[in-house]
């Protein structure tokens, strides 16, 4: 079983549980690719069985719940992708002070239900530093694999 972790990250939060969502499906038996989102394309997601998206949320002159300027572009794409037979999970970090909390995970997973590909986990949202929620990243990343196992079954 193969994963792609994409992910935006301002403060390292986010590249943080990219690291530690890789370090966990290794240790399963997952042969694991992380990439920042500026360095590859929603098709790339094809080659994988695990589709995973990582990305804080921006303000921006007051407004809450803005997608990072880096992600607009893979974005747009990712809708475009037909990823039936793939598995998805989104996650981010946040700031509970902001009314948007984590909006760009929602915004991700309703990019990723226009693709086709199942829904693996229920998304990780994160208010701090990453480390804070490590038992939230094993149930995560034992249900995307428990999903990609059950829907590889019915192929």
């Amino acid at each position: 079983m193969k994963a792609l972790i994409v992910y935006a990250s301002l403060t390292g939060n986010t590249q943080e549980m990219a690291m530690m969502l890789a370090e966990i499906l290794e240790y399963s038996q997952v042969e694991v690719r992380v990439s920042e989102v500026q360095q590859v394309s929603p098709y790339d997601y094809h080659a994988y069985d695990l589709c995973l998206m990582g990305s804080y949320t921006y303000e921006m002159f007051g407004k809450s719940g803005v997608l990072p300027q880096e992600t607009h572009g893979f974005y747009e794409e990712l809708r475009k992708e037909d990823l039936s037979g793939h598995v998805w999970g989104t996650f981010g970090s946040g700031d509970l002070k902001y009314s948007a909390f984590c909006q760009a995970v929602d915004d991700f997973s309703y990019q990723f239900e226009k693709t086709g590909a199942t829904q693996g986990a229920v998304p990780i949202k994160i208010n701090g530093p990453a480390e804070e929620d490590y038992e939230r990243y094993i149930l995560f990343a034992n249900q995307l694999i428990e999903t990609a196992v059950t829907l590889k079954g019915r192929l």
